[in-house]
């Protein structure tokens, strides 16, 4: 019997090994709320350049060039060289979503009845990366809307179901299966915002408040066990959708509700076009009057004339 032998991978690239563990103690240095602090600040000065949306050659060299600078001046205070320019990126990354959590958080609490429980203060690193982002709207969300992952962490026990496939016209919304009765839903949409499936999505409150009832209806009265059966079996079928297919669904939803705005501008702006028109008219009929009183007068002066020389 021949005996075969697995020489580990490791011993065979010895420098990527040494790169890998190089990477490994410079992630492993930590980053003092000072550091934070001073970066935070950095980034202020040069928010201008670090949130253009600009993509060509002299921005980004520009934007590179900042990011450089501001690595150098951490680094200059802390004493020494101890983070890369990505790393630096990676840190205000990270604590950019950590406000943004305890943003969308604090928002969530403060918009419920009553006002909510009270939320603790953040830190003042935290509230300044708040305060610099207080004109994005993809940082707060959007008012009037709901965010996807909203309907799961306010329903925890809530599951996603696919619309049947008789249903064809429309492309599914997430239905819960909660106790709500029909009649009395809110045709309201919530104004939570969260952080957890980062998509976030104005959604007709009609649609949601429908959906949520056929739900109900289907989890609280089953005619019979098939039916139980179905509906579990669909749930578990909308577990198993990659993140790219909900996030399709809701693209298309968000495509959908801007043409129907589209719609609605567009007949808006109709109306008003031949509101001017109308407006134009007038102008012209008044200017017209104008000229038929003058030559009524014109015409009154030249009978006067003739019959004072008669």
């Amino acid at each position: 019997m021949v005996k075969c032998y697995l020489l580990p991978i490791i011993h065979c690239f010895p420098g990527n090994m040494e790169q890998k563990t190089d990477l490994k103690r410079k992630r492993s240095e930590n980053f003092p709320k000072a550091s934070l602090s001073y970066l935070v600040d950095l980034v202020e000065e040069n928010h201008d350049v670090i949130k253009s949306k600009q993509t060509n050659s002299v921005t980004n060299a520009k934007n590179n060039q900042v990011w450089l600078n501001i690595t150098n001046s951490v680094n200059a205070r802390a004493g020494g060289p101890k983070w890369t320019v990505e790393q630096i990126k990676e840190k205000w990354r990270k604590s950019c979503s950590k406000a943004k959590l305890e943003a969308n958080d604090i928002k969530r609490v403060r918009n419920k009845t009553g006002g909510g429980p009270h939320v603790e203060d953040v830190d003042d690193t935290t509230n300044k990366i708040i305060v610099l982002h207080e004109d994005a709207p993809h940082f707060f969300g959007i008012d009037g809307g709901i965010d996807v992952g909203v309907l799961k962490k306010m329903f925890p026990d809530a599951q996603e179901i696919k619309h049947s496939n008789e249903s064809t016209e429309e492309r599914p919304v997430f239905e819960m299966s909660l106790p709500v009765n029909p009649h009395t839903a809110s045709s309201t949409c919530s104004k939570d915002s969260t952080m957890k499936n980062d998509v976030i999505t104005t959604v007709a409150s009609t649609e949601v408040n429908t959906s949520i009832a056929k739900s109900s209806e289907k989890w609280t009265e089953p005619k019979n066990q098939e039916e139980t059966h179905v509906i579990e079996d669909d749930a578990k079928s909308s577990e198993n959708m990659t993140r790219y297919e909900k996030r399709k669904v809701v693209e298309d939803f968000q495509i959908k509700c801007l043409k129907q705005e589209h719609i609605k501008l567009k007949n808006e702006n109709i109306k008003l076009l031949s509101e001017i028109e109308l407006i134009n008219e007038k102008k012209v009929i008044t200017v017209l009057k104008k000229k038929l009183i003058k030559l009524q007068l014109k015409k009154m002066r030249l009978d006067m004339k003739v019959e004072n020389e008669c």
